[in-house]
C-alpha cells in the first residue's frame, strides 16, 4: 500500500493566488503535483493501491475529485494534530484479512524523480536546500538510489551537514509497522534526535505544522528502526520540497527546463529559449525589444539576445529574458481556487494592455492595408487549410452532416465557413499584437495588478517580423482559453459520452460543472475589452480557432476528437444561439443585451 499524506495547507505566499490547496494538488506543468507523484509510483509499484489524506474539512473539487477516481486513489481525512500512529491505525486496520505486503509513504508535498524499489528504506539526502539563496548548501552531488554507509548511529552528521530525511518510507510489511504502532501507542520510545534534528527539519520546511508531520515521522521512524533495524538509506539527488515559493518554483522550472527539448534553460534568475528555427525566435525577440515603454509593466525585463556557438553550420539564435516566480493564467485557471475577484483584476490588466496597444500614435507608420490582410489570412486562410490537412490526414469528410445534442448543426465545413462570414463582419482593430494571448502564455503579478505576456508570435503571414495585428485575434486567443477551455482539454479535464440518437450515433464533449469557473466567464464576458465590441461577438472567431488546432493533436486522436467536438459545442452554444437571438430581436425591435446571454444557462458546461 501506498499513503500519500498532505495534511497541511499552502504557504501563504503561494496561497494568495492559486487559492488554499495541500501541497499535492498544485499545478507543476499544467498537471496536479499528486498526478506527477503517481506516475513515479507506477513505474515501480504498478499495483499497490494508494491512498491520499487530506486536511479535514478541505472540499475536493469536481476536477480534483474527478482527478483522484481517474488515478484510483482512494481519498480520507484527517487533523494535522492527529499523530501519524493514529492515521495508520486507521488505515491498516481497514486492510484485508492476511494482507501483510510492504507500507510506503511520502509526504504530499515532496517530489521525487525516482522512488526506490527497496521495501525497508527511507529516502536521505546530503545537502540541505536554502530557498532563500536559490541553492543547495552543500554540492556533494550522488548518484540516484546510492546507499549510504550506515555505522553507530542511524542518522549520522556528513561533512558537517545532517543528512536530511526527504519525505519517503517504506516499512517491509504492515504486521511489523502494527507492533511498533503499538509501542509508540502504549510508552514513550525516548528522543528522536539521533534519527532527525530540528535544523535539518526547518531546512527543509517552513510551517509549523508540516514539522509536526516531520516531528511525528521521526519518533515512529526511530521506533520501527530500534525494534526491527531493517530501514536503509537511500540517497536521493533528484527531489523537490513544494511547500515553499522557492522550493515550488524550482521544481516548476526543472519540469520546464525538461520537457522542452532543450529550447529552455532557466538558471540564475533568467530563462534562455532557443530553437533549430532561428527565424521564430528571432522574431519573438525583435516583438520585446520593439515595445513601446508603456508596456514595460506588463513584460519581463529583456535581458540578451544573438546566437549561442554551436559551430557555424548549427548556430542557435536565443534570447534571455528574467525568470519570473509566478504562475501562469492557464494553471489558475484549471487547478486553482481563487474566486472571480482575482480574475476580475487580471481581466482590468489585459484591458490595459488592450488600450495601450491600440493608441494611435504607436500606429502612425503601420500599413493598415497589411494588417487587414493579415487577419484575412488568420481567420480564413490559416484555418481552412488547416482544416483540409485535418480531413486529409484522418480520411474524414468535412461535408458529413453534423448533430450535436440531438440537434442538426450543419457540416464541418458549413459550420467554418458560417464563422468565417461572421468574424469578416467583425470591426477591423489595428494594435500591437501578442499573436498568441492565450492563459499559457500569461502571467499575472497579484502583488502589482499586472499581466506578464511571455512567447508573442511576432511575424505575420509572409513571414516577416512583425509587432502588429487585428486586435480582435488576440481577444479570440484569451476566449478559446477562457470560454473555449482549452487548458481543460490539454490537462485532461474532460470526459467524451457516445449515444445513439435518431440521427445516429453521436458524441458529446462535457467538463465537470464549476460554479467558480461560470463566475469568470461571466467576469470576462461583462469586461469590455476593445471599446464598443461586445466580447460575446468574438465567439466564432474561436470556433474557428479550435478547428485550425485539429492537425496539431493528430498524435492524440481523443485530444483532436475533443478539439473537434469542443468547436462544434461553441458553436451551437455560444454561436448559433446568439445569432438565433439577434434575429429574433431584430424582428421585435429590441436591443441585443448580452447581460441577457449571461444569465442564460449557456456558461453551465
Amino acid at each position: 500500500m501506498i499513503i500519500i499524506l498532505s495534511l497541511s495547507h499552502i504557504h501563504s505566499k503561494l496561497s494568495r493566488d492559486i487559492g488554499d490547496l495541500p501541497a499535492m494538488l498544485l499545478p507543476v506543468g499544467n498537471k496536479k503535483l499528486i498526478e506527477h507523484q503517481v506516475v513515479t509510483f507506477r513505474k515501480v509499484f504498478e499495483s499497490e493501491s494508494i491512498v491520499t489524506v487530506l486536511p479535514k474539512g478541505y472540499c475536493p473539487t469536481s476536477n480534483e475529485q474527478a482527478t483522484f477516481d481517474r488515478l484510483s486513489i482512494s481519498v480520507i481525512f484527517s487533523d494535522i494534530e492527529t499523530e501519524i500512529t493514529e492515521i495508520l491505525m486507521q488505515l491498516l486496520n481497514e486492510l484485508p484479512q492476511g494482507f501483510n505486503e510492504p507500507i510506503r509513504i511520502q509526504l504530499g508535498n515532496t517530489w521525487l524523480y525516482n522512488i526506490p524499489t527497496d521495501n525497508e528504506c527511507l529516502t536521505v539526502s546530503n545537502y540541505l536546500i536554502d530557498y532563500q539563496n536559490n541553492n543547495r548548501s552543500n554540492h556533494n552531488h550522488c548518484n540516484a538510489e546510492e546507499e549510504a554507509d550506515l555505522s553507530n548511529e542511524f542518522f549520522q552528521f556528513y561533512n558537517s551537514f545532517a543528512k536530511a530525511w526527504i519525505g519517503y518510507v517504506s516499512f517491509g510489511s504492515s504486521s511489523a509497522l502494527l507492533s511498533v504502532i503499538d509501542k509508540v501507542n502504549g510508552s514513550s520510545i525516548g528522543s528522536s534526535n539521533a534519527l532527525i534534528n530540528k535544523t535539518s527539519v526547518d531546512s527543509i520546511t517552513s510551517t509549523n505544522s508540516q514539522y509536526l508531520i516531520y516531528e511525528y515521522f521521526a519518533n515512529l521512524v526511530y521506533a520501527y528502526q530500534q525494534r526491527h533495524d531493517a530501514l536503509s538509506q537511500i540517497m536521493l539527488t533528484e527531489w523537490h520540497d513544494c511547500n515553499c515559493d522557492n522550493g515550488y518554483f524550482i521544481a516548476r522550472a526543472s519540469l520546464t527546463t525538461q520537457r522542452s527539448f532543450n529550447t529552455l534553460c532557466i538558471m540564475d534568475g533568467r530563462v534562455t529559449k532557443s530553437s533549430q528555427d532561428n527565424e521564430k525566435i528571432k522574431a519573438e525577440a525583435h516583438w520585446y525589444k520593439n515595445m513601446p515603454e508603456a508596456l514595460n509593466p506588463y513584460l519581463p525585463t529583456f535581458i540578451s539576445s544573438g546566437f549561442i556557438d554551436k559551430g557555424a553550420k548549427n548556430r542557435q539564435y536565443y534570447y534571455s529574458l528574467e525568470y519570473l516566480q509566478l504562475f501562469p493564467l492557464n494553471e489558475l485557471y484549471v487547478h486553482g481556487q481563487s474566486d472571480h475577484s482575482l480574475w476580475k483584476r487580471i481581466f482590468n490588466s489585459v484591458k490595459e494592455v488592450f488600450k495601450i496597444n491600440a493608441e494611435n500614435k504607436y500606429l502612425e507608420n503601420v500599413c493598415i492595408n497589411d494588417l487587414e490582410q493579415y487577419s484575412c489570412y488568420l481567420y480564413e486562410k490559416k484555418t481552412l487549410s488547416r482544416l483540409n490537412k485535418y480531413a486529409k490526414d484522418a480520411n474524414v469528410s468535412l461535408k458529413q452532416p453534423v448533430f450535436y445534442e440531438g440537434k442538426a448543426l450543419g457540416s464541418i465545413e458549413h459550420i467554418a465557413r458560417h464563422c468565417i462570414d461572421l468574424t469578416a463582419a467583425l470591426p477591423f482593430v489595428p494594435a500591437i499584437m501578442h499573436g498568441d494571448l492565450c492563459f499559457s502564455n500569461l502571467l499575472f503579478d497579484s502583488a502589482n495588478n499586472k499581466i506578464k505576456m511571455i512567447d508573442p508570435r511576432g511575424i505575420d503571414a509572409n513571414g516577416n517580423m512583425s509587432i502588429y495585428g487585428d486586435q480582435t485575434y488576440d481577444l479570440a486567443k484569451l476566449a478559446h482559453s477562457v470560454i473555449g477551455l482549452y487548458d481543460f482539454i490539454i490537462a485532461g479535464q474532460y470526459t467524451l459520452s457516445e449515444s445513439w440518437t435518431s440521427q445516429g450515433y453521436e458524441q458529446t464533449l462535457h467538463f465537470h460543472k464549476d460554479p467558480r469557473r461560470q463566475q469568470i466567464q461571466k467576469e470576462f464576458f461583462n469586461t469590455e475589452f476593445i471599446e464598443g465590441f461586445s466580447t460575446l461577438d468574438i465567439m466564432p472567431a474561436v470556433v474557428l480557432l479550435f478547428l485550425s488546432m485539429l492537425p496539431l493533436h493528430a498524435d492524440r486522436p481523443d485530444r483532436q476528437q475533443a478539439m473537434l467536438l469542443n468547436a462544434i459545442r461553441i458553436y451551437k452554444t455560444f454561436v448559433l444561439s446568439h445569432t438565433i437571438q439577434d434575429q429574433k430581436r431584430e424582428l421585435t425591435h429590441k436591443k441585443h443585451s448580452q447581460e441577457d446571454y449571461l444569465n442564460s444557462d449557456a456558461l453551465v458546461s
